[in-house]
């Protein structure tokens, strides 16, 4: 697995809303995640001119096209798109293996309303991990 997280170096201009539930214990499950042979790239999104984002954001929406989820109204408004992609609103883009060609992006939306965080996928994971590691003992 290959997680690529873009986050600001300040955390303290993250929303403090659904969107961003569980944030501060981010970087832990990260490590633990790597710890367990993910690979784990953190990008300061403060460093990345408008461009660089917007790029990144290009990479971020393709799970979005493909799932049927929603990210739009996650990392910007309708009039403007991303404006709070990997800044106010951190996001980890997600390559489950090396055939993965899709991947996915959170936090994302889900009918009805719903929000699957970076904090729950990592959750998520982790307890995967653990569970494959318990049954080829």
């Amino acid at each position: 697995m290959e997680l690529t997280l873009l986050y600001p170096s300040n955390p303290a201009i993250i929303f403090q809303d659904d969107r961003n539930k569980g944030i501060e214990a981010v970087p832990g499950l990260l490590q633990e995640l790597e710890r367990r042979g993910a690979i784990v790239n953190k990008i300061d999104s403060s460093t990345l001119s408008n461009d660089q984002r917007i790029h990144e954001y290009s990479k971020a929406i393709i799970p979005a096209v493909y799932k049927k989820y929603e990210v739009k109204r996650i990392f910007g408004t309708n009039r403007h798109s991303a404006c709070w992609f990997g800044v106010q609103v951190p996001a980890l883009i997600v390559k489950h293996n090396a055939q993965d060609r899709v991947g996915d992006t959170f936090p994302h939306r889900v009918p009805p309303n719903s929000f699957i965080t970076i904090h729950d996928f990592l959750r998520s994971a982790l307890a995967t991990v653990t569970s494959a590691t318990r049954v080829g003992e």
